[in-house]
Parts: structure tokens; C-alpha cells; sequence
């Protein structure tokens, strides 16, 4: 479902991590706009420890100078590495399982969904936030669907972002279109009538 993905032919730019300055003037702009969160993303399996080292150091410069909450989305972590980000000042951590324990592997195959299940057991561990969420419409079936709301319910998750799949030209799940709006609309009422006092946010669709 990835541009990203080592395997999309998706016409993609492609760049290192953005310097600090651009990501500082990101946060100044989230600032003017009113903005109560600013996220910092990264593609890839897992931040490098340099990466660490860049993301924390910014994050601790735009904590001195604006109000907001940081949220990361960088990946795979480690214990260290969430307890590094913690102390920097990030807020939250974005996390997605995507999709159900049994379908997991219909769709990734870089990583496991249990390494997924660490890397949030390590952040909520280090006192950080959890934005964890799913992708529907990628094949998966209404027990998927269902699984993997009942897992977000066991892991407290802070913020759902229930994402429908928009596919991209150029990865396996191209053309692909299981959704109508009666569904998805089905779709987020269980998801707040499991989750009731839970933020859940609309992440991704197309019209």
C-alpha cells in the first residue's frame, strides 16, 4: 500500500531527513496556523542513531521556542531509543498496526507485527503518548476489522487515526476498491463505540 515501499514504482521525490531550519520553520508555521500538534516523519524500518540524534536535537530547540505538542513517527524503536525522544520533549508517538495479527502478513513483510506491538510497549514504557491506527479497505476481511479494534482497546491507545486506503499507482494494492461510504462510515461507529473516550481521526481516503 506504500509509496515508500522498496517495492513501489510510484513516482515519488525522495530525500534525506530535512534539515533542522526546515523543520523549525515547519513548527513556526504550525504555530501561526493555530496548530496544537506538530509531527515529525520519517519512512524507512528504523531510525539510525544519527537520525536519533538529529530528531532530538530539534525537537528540544522547537520546545524552546513554541508551545506544541511533538509527535514522531520514525519507525521501529528501541527501548533507548524511546527513552531518548522521551526526554527530548516528544509528546506522542505514531505507530500504526494497520491491520490485524492474522492479515499482518498479507501486507508487510519488512517486519513482524509483534516488533510492531514492542515498539509501542517500549514508548508507552518510556511515558510517551500512543497515536496507533489501522488502514481499511486493503482486502482484509470484517473480522480484520474487528480484531484489530479490540487490540487498540488492550494497548489504551491515546489517538486512533482510521485510515481508508487510497491506492497509489505503482504498489500491489493499485486499482484496489473495497469501500463505499456506507462502510466506512459503519467502520468508525464501532471504533468509537469501543473506544468512547478516545480521539479518533479520519487519517487518510479519497473522496
Amino acid at each position: 500500500y506504500c509509496s515508500q515501499s522498496s517495492i513501489s514504482t510510484a513516482q515519488i521525490n525522495r530525500y534525506r531527513l530535512l534539515s533542522r531550519e526546515t523543520l523549525l520553520k515547519g513548527a513556526a508555521r504550525a504555530v501561526e496556523l493555530q496548530s496544537h500538534t506538530y509531527c515529525i516523519v520519517m519512512s524507512g524500518r528504523s531510525p539510525s542513531a544519527k537520525e536519533v540524534d538529529e530528531v532530538t536535537a530539534t525537537v528540544r530547540e522547537i520546545k524552546q521556542k513554541h508551545s506544541l505538542k511533538i509527535c514522531c513517527c520514525l519507525g521501529l524503536l528501541t527501548p533507548a531509543q524511546a527513552g531518548r525522544l522521551k526526554q527530548a520533549g516528544v509528546d506522542r508517538i505514531n505507530h500504526n498496526l494497520n491491520t490485524s495479527r492474522e492479515y499482518y502478513d498479507e501486507i508487510c513483510s519488512t517486519h513482524s507485527y509483534q516488533e510492531r506491538l514492542d515498539t509501542l510497549k517500549a514508548c508507552r514504557d518510556q511515558g510517551l503518548e500512543l497515536c496507533c491506527g489501522l488502514i481499511v479497505g486493503m482486502g482484509e476481511t470484517l473480522h480484520d476489522v474487528v480484531a484489530v479494534c479490540g487490540e487498540l482497546q488492550e494497548l489504551g491507545i491515546e489517538s486512533i487515526p482510521v485510515n481508508f486506503l487510497n491506492p497509489i499507482d505503482g504498489t500491489p494494492l493499485e486499482g484496489t476498491n473495497h469501500l463505499d461510504p456506507r462502510f466506512c462510515l459503519k467502520v468508525l461507529v464501532l471504533f468509537r463505540l469501543a473506544h468512547p473516550s478516545t480521539e479518533i481521526r479520519i487519517a487518510g481516503a479519497s473522496e
